[in-house]
């Protein structure tokens, strides 16, 4: 069977992990130890597969989505910059609009203010 020990070499104190081909957890220490290991742990070792490989997201260049198109289906980005330039536009629309009637309600000041003070004494 098949044993992961851990440990740290003798010699150099650097960590080390070795695998090893015994028939119990005590054989595969001692085996550990004959080849320069102070053992901290032994387990058995899964086989595991190799790792699947699977496909990129990225494109090769000049293979993209074509231009002017948004990269989600559904186009929730240009939605929502559209959604906020219109927003802005309405505001500044109605914000002038109501600074011009405003503005019109606002009596002009006397254009002589001499005639002004004898108008109101009359």
């Amino acid at each position: 069977m098949l044993y992961r020990v851990t440990g740290r070499n003798k010699q150099t104190n650097e960590p080390m992990v070795l695998q090893v081909e015994a028939t119990n957890k005590t054989a595969a220490d001692l085996k550990a130890s004959a080849e320069g290991m102070n053992v901290t742990g032994v387990e058995v070792a899964e086989i595991q597969p190799p790792p699947a490989v699977y496909a990129s997201d990225s494109v090769p260049r000049g293979q993209g989505p074509p231009d002017g198109s948004t990269p989600d289906a559904a186009g929730g980005t240009r939605k929502l910059v559209v959604l906020a330039v219109m927003l802005v536009a309405l505001s500044l629309l109605a914000y002038y609009a109501m600074f011009g009637t405003l503005h019109k309600s606002i009596p002009p000041p006397p254009s002589d203010p001499t005639a002004a003070a004898t108008d109101a004494s009359e």
